[in-house]
């Protein structure tokens, strides 16, 4: 009973690490989408640089959720 109450309660206001992560997530959704898109001919550097800056962007996604973490 309590645990149907919790779920019911209304949610507190979200805090800023919660709407960056949001944000972030929405970010990243897009980043996947335009991957799932079928492969356009790019020269291989460009597709070194691409994965490059997924990596880079993934790395940084680990540590915003990671002090958005810390800060709840």
């Amino acid at each position: 009973m309590e645990h149907q109450q919790a779920e019911q309660a209304p949610r507190p206001p979200a805090t800023d690490a919660e709407t960056a992560w949001h944000d972030t997530l929405a970010a990243m959704s897009a980043v996947l989408q335009d991957c799932l898109q079928a492969p356009r001919a790019a020269p291989s550097r460009e597709i070194e640089r691409a994965e490059a800056a997924l990596r880079e962007y993934t790395r940084r996604l680990r540590q915003e959720k990671q002090l958005a973490e810390a800060e709840l």
